[in-house]
């Protein structure tokens, strides 16, 4: 789920705000990690509005900078409304563009803009260089899930609307918004988890099976040049029914990422990470060992490089690579040309310093984004090329639970959003789910 931010630097006038500086990396408590530990349940997402689609930019805002410690980064809070007001509502699904420049995130929020008023959750846009804010909605629907483009112009996203599920693709040069249909199928597709390509020509979704399949899981590519529709389906294996989730795209549209989950309950095996060619007729399984076995724990979380060259994962297998004794959920990531696997253990100590978890790569493949051990994950970039500690991004050493998705690094890793419930800052008294910005 999940996906941004509105830090300005130097140009806007900050209201200081006291919070949590950054930490060196805190002494994990003792003990391999089992199993994920449960977020904080997020607020429901309100589905009544009434009003038509709309854009509304503010060209001012407030810097919410939280002071450092033993790090080069800032931290600030950036869910606040022009004025400096706390957001009214939560902010999930932060992203970044490439440059840092731009940030979107969907919120419940009625006050971070002047004249919303639909009662229902929205897209926002935020100029972390200049301040403004750019609110996208939905007549008569709620918005959520957005994908903002490499060049940071085009913001797609899902929809509810009137109860079915809606692809939308916003134009901020334009400020057009328009839906995403498939009428060259057959079929009209309801879709959601939208992922988009670098110049924003191509959408992919997940969407509903065709009319007389029963079992198979479909990912859709709308090409919106020829306006194309590619259908792909992941068919079901056996009797046991599964879906698709966490939709990641390459730059050039031509390779997608996913999660392949079973349905029935909890399991060990819950889940695999399979990565489809557009124009291929199969998937093929990233999570697979070295041994060319499959595995036989749960693999989540992927994250695609911007060439379409690497595949990060997360997985509970101990037989990914040759030598993973230390009983801990790692990240790793595969090359998928030459299928080698490369586990990536954590670099910011502690007693359980190998736990890895979370994966985010930068779009060069150069830095990872990846969640330390402890009940609140606290984030850490790592350098790839190089055998340096990781940085901390988020606070550790205290509950801070924060939640990163793909999409929330820029290029090199010099810009981070994440969304997080817990009161980081002083002043935050709103007692929900804000987003952050560390640079």
């Amino acid at each position: 789920m999940s996906i941004v931010q509105r830090a300005l630097r130097g140009a806007v006038s900050a209201a200081a705000v006291t919070a949590t500086a950054l930490l060196p990396a805190a002494t994990a408590a003792a003990g391999p990690a089992a199993s994920r530990p449960s977020a904080p349940s997020k607020p429901s997402t309100s589905s009544t509005s009434s009003t038509s689609s709309t854009s509304s930019t503010s060209s001012t805002s407030s810097t919410r900078p939280v002071p450092q410690a033993a790090t080069a980064r800032s931290l600030e809070r950036v869910s606040v409304a022009a004025d400096g007001a706390e957001a009214n509502g939560p902010s999930h699904d932060a992203s970044v563009s490439r440059d840092g420049r731009h940030a979107v995130f969907s919120s419940e929020a009625s006050n971070l803009v002047a004249g919303d008023t639909n009662g229902a959750s929205d897209i926002f846009v935020k100029d972390l260089r200049g301040g403004g804010v750019r609110r996208i909605a939905v007549s008569g629907g709620a918005a959520d899930s957005p994908a903002l483009s490499a060049d940071g112009r085009y913001v797609a996203f899902g929809a509810t609307v009137s109860g079915r599920r809606q692809i939308h693709l916003h134009d901020l040069r334009t400020g057009r918004t328009q839906r995403v249909t498939t009428p060259d199928l057959p079929y009209e597709v309801a879709g959601h988890s939208p992922a988009i390509s670098a110049d924003g020509r191509y959408v992919g979704f997940l969407g509903e099976r065709p009319p007389g399949d029963e079992d198979g899981a479909w990912i859709y590519v709308r090409d919106r040049t020829r306006g194309r529709t590619t259908a792909l389906e992941h068919t079901q294996p056996d009797w046991q029914p599964r879906r698709i989730d966490e939709l990641t795209m390459s730059d050039d549209g031509k390779r997608l990422a996913y999660r392949y989950t079973f349905t029935t309950g909890p399991r060990a095996d819950c889940c695999d990470v399979y990565l489809r060619e557009v124009s291929a007729s199969r998937p093929a399984q990233m999570d697979r060992r070295y041994d060319g076995t499959p595995a036989d724990r749960e693999s989540t979380a992927p994250s695609i490089s911007a060439d379409g060259r690497y595949v990060a994962f997360e997985s509970a297998d101990t037989k990914m690579v040759p030598g993973d004794d230390d009983r801990a959920w790692n990240v790793f990531v595969r090359e998928v040309r030459t299928g080698a696997v490369r586990r990536v253990t954590g670099r910011h100590g502690g007693e359980v310093g190998a736990f890895t978890r979370d994966p985010v790569l930068s779009a060069d493949g150069s830095r990872l984004l990846y969640a330390g051990y402890g009940a609140e994950l606290p984030r850490f970039l790592v350098d790839l090329t190089s055998a340096a500690p990781a940085e901390p991004v988020t606070p550790v050493g205290r509950d801070v639970f924060t939640e990163a998705r793909p999409g929330a690094v820029s290029d090199r890793g010099t810009t981070v959003v994440f969304t997080s419930p817990t009161a980081i800052a002083d002043d935050d008294t709103n007692d929900t789910w804000d987003v952050y910005v560390s640079r």
